[in-house]
């Protein structure tokens, strides 16, 4: 995964500290070659991104806050579909 700066001034700082984690998960999920493994990763995936949609300073007025929460946001709904793709899966697999 290409490395970048980020761009989101985060007041406290939990914008960067989570993006680290949050890209090697990213990393994980992309490289796992069944839905097995890319949704056992997806679960730590939300878990990580929650950490930022709950974010204890998250101002409405702060475009850097909303960006985190609409970036954060979207990465909660691929793990999420993710989840649910492997769901079905297993229950078609099953059937």
């Amino acid at each position: 995964m290409p490395e970048y700066v980020s761009s989101i001034d985060c007041p406290i700082d939990l914008f960067s500290k989570q993006e680290s984690k949050i890209q090697e998960l990213t990393q994980r999920i992309n490289e796992a070659k069944k839905i097995e493994q890319k949704a056992e990763v997806a679960h730590a995936l939300r878990e990580e991104v929650e950490i930022l949609l709950r974010c204890p300073a998250f101002d409405r007025g702060n475009f850097h806050c909303v960006n985190c929460q609409a970036i954060s946001g979207a990465r909660s709904s691929t793990a999420t579909l993710i989840l649910k793709t492997e769901k079905v899966l297993n229950q078609t697999s099953k059937a």
